[in-house]
């Protein structure tokens, strides 16, 4: 009898329906939750925290480039011109490695691809790439907007460039000179008068010229072997036949007898030439011309090379700065050299004001605000402050929009990407209010945010730097508001207020690998917090209240310094876990400050806008002329 109805169960046409509409079922809901995962997941590849690679690749590539163009017939689903890095060991493109954030669409036969780092490796040859940083990566330190180079010279230097313009090529380099000597004093009107008559002429027979106030300059030059006998300040040519000629400041004549040199005026100079040196005709200058006004270069040293000329300001640390002006190109560092058009790379937060120097304002320092990025054209829009509102416009000075406010306070701006596709927007806090305008003008959806008694503080943050912002907004009662994307709430957040206080400071800094909220207080108290708006770290620092902290970072939070300005406009800096004065303490007064790497090499300089101009100071807090 069972025997009998299991049969007829497993027979049943009503039952073998039922089964397969289960079976079906089950597959579909199987199906769907496979969908979400990969969709989860794709989300989270494509939200991914890229890596730098310029911070891992060795120094077996003796070329870096950021941006770069693409690699030659590879393709991709979208626009990565501007997220493109290239290391190249020689000018062979076998020899190059590609990274782009974007996984290529189609790659010729003879390329390989690889993921890594969040984004993927391109190039001929692959095994070339290995996780070994070294000099390299040390002085690897790209900035945006503009074009990043990084070379390791023949003779053993390394040099960064950082390029603006491809038209204008305003450039700024460093180089890094072993056993460099720092110069007593930039160079003398003597040799900047010989220099220039060395390169000047317009039958010039040399093809490469360079003068320094160090000896240490004359490193890995053919005459390395003057270096220790220089008293100062030298000078080298090259000509286009080879010839070449070497001078430098030496007090005592029988020297230059020991070396087969020449000696005159406290100079030495040796010839590649055998026969007898003509002194004339190596543009030796006139002495009653020197004294009677040559021009005079606030440089230590100068190079000329085919056209390519640069003056440079030792920096301390065996670090030279350059600076040039030219219209050739950087590809002239090195032959086959990629170079990219102009780009801009999405920035993370952009503050306009506060605390930056804005040094190239078209408007006065109170009226400019700063400048917003216009996708439709191309270009950036001037933003301005008239009385009671924000105006818009572009190069030529016309009014694009304009918003109205109701404050006579100047208001604060940041430049956002809130859609995460270079369309830009604009943050504007103004007392009461805080809107995000888009480039016509319109606000957009959730926004403004506006707090009857007045908003404390505001800040803009992107700890990631993936343009997944928080907008912190600070209110007298002591709480903290944080909204993301089109102004909803921040799940999360749980910041407690402290009785009787409230925050007037906002700022976001990294430390190792931790994120701390700066929120300064009206008491003058600081609170570091995390994401979530918990109690990260406890700190004995005092911080005057509404000033913007400026931050010289250390290896943890705890010997990390703020820089800040006292009640007479004097500069202050306080070691964070203690309190203590330290660094740039008491050595200036100014109107505003911002940490900047103004030499390209990685190592931030201090830089103090004061009533008379700008003034730059090192990582060993001493002025630099650059």
């Amino acid at each position: 009898m069972l025997e009998k109805a299991v049969r007829t169960g497993a027979e049943s046409p009503e039952l073998h329906a039922m089964s397969h509409r289960r079976i079906w079922a089950a597959f579909i809901v199987t199906l769907a939750s496979c969908l979400s995962v990969w969709w989860i997941l794709d989300r989270r590849v494509e939200e991914r925290q890229l890596l730098d690679p310029g911070a891992f690749a060795s120094d077996r590539f003796n070329r870096w480039e950021f941006p770069a163009t693409p690699p030659p017939g590879v393709s991709f689903d979208r626009d990565i011109a501007s997220s493109v890095y290239l290391f190249a060991s020689s000018a062979d493109t076998a020899d190059f490695i590609w990274f782009t954030p974007f996984q290529p669409k189609q790659v010729p036969v003879k390329f390989a691809t690889k993921p890594w780092g969040g984004g993927w490796l391109i190039g001929i040859n692959l095994g070339g790439w290995e996780e070994a940083p070294g000099e390299m990566a040390a002085r690897w330190a790209p900035r945006t907007p503009g074009r990043n180079f990084l070379f390791r010279l023949p003779n053993g230097e390394i040099e960064s460039l950082h390029q603006l313009d491809d038209e204008q090529a305003m450039a700024m380099s460093t180089s890094w000179i072993a056993n460099s000597t720092a110069p007593i004093a930039p160079l003398s009107a003597f040799w900047v008068q010989w220099y220039l008559n060395l390169t000047k002429v317009s039958d010039s027979p040399w093809r490469e010229v360079r003068v320094g106030a160090s000896s240490g300059g004359l490193k890995g030059t053919q005459y390395d072997s003057l270096m220790p006998l220089s008293d100062g300040s030298w000078i080298t040519a090259v000509a286009s036949d080879g010839r070449s000629i070497a001078a430098v400041e030496m007090s005592d004549s029988a020297g230059a007898i020991a070396l087969n040199g020449q000696w005159r005026e406290g100079v030495m100079l040796v010839s590649s030439d055998t026969a007898p040196i003509d002194w004339s005709t190596l543009g030796w200058p006139d002495s009653a011309a020197v004294l009677g006004g040559a021009p005079v270069i606030d440089a230590d040293f100068g190079s000329w090379e085919q056209g390519f000329e640069k003056w440079g300001v030792y920096a301390g640390d065996q670090r030279v700065v350059w600076r040039t002006q030219t219209k050739k190109s950087p590809s002239n560092f090195s032959a086959n050299s990629s170079v990219a058009e102009r780009v801009s790379v999405d920035p993370a937060v952009q503050p306009r004001g506060s605390t930056s120097t804005g040094l190239d304002f078209k408007i006065d320092r109170d009226r400019n605000l700063g400048v917003l990025r216009n996708h439709r054209t191309n270009a950036e829009m001037d933003l301005v402050w008239e009385p009671r509102e924000v105006v818009a416009q572009d190069s030529e000075g016309k009014r694009i929009w304009s918003l109205e406010l109701n404050t006579d306070d100047r208001p604060k701006v940041w430049e956002v990407d809130l859609y995460r596709n270079r369309k830009y927007q604009a943050v504007v806090f103004a007392e009461k209010e805080v809107h995000v305008i888009d480039v016509l003008g319109r606000s957009v959806r959730g926004f403004p945010k506006r707090w009857s008694r007045g908003f404390s503080a505001v800040g803009v943050l992107d700890y990631d730097r993936n343009r997944q912002y928080r907008f912190l907004m600070a209110a007298p009662n002591g709480e903290l508001f944080n909204f993301r994307r089109e102004g909803e709430r921040t799940p999360g957040w749980n910041f407690k207020p402290q009785s009787e206080r409230y925050i007037t400071s906002i700022a976001h800094v990294r430390v190792g690998n931790k994120d701390y909220i700066f929120a300064g207080q009206d008491d003058n108290s600081v609170r570091f917090l995390k994401r979530s708006g918990e109690d990260r770290f406890s700190a004995p620092l005092k911080f005057p209240s509404g000033q913007e902290p400026v931050f010289r970072l250390g290896a943890t939070i705890e010997t990390s310094a703020v820089l800040f300005f006292d009640g007479a406009g004097v500069i202050q800096e306080r070691i964070i876990g203690s309190n203590q004065p330290t660094g740039m303490n008491g050595l200036t007064r100014g109107l505003f400050v911002e940490v900047e790497d103004r030499t390209g090499d990685g190592i931030p300089e201090v830089v103090v806008q004061t009533s008379t101009g700008e003034e730059i100071w090192g990582a060993n807090n001493e002025r630099i002329n650059l």
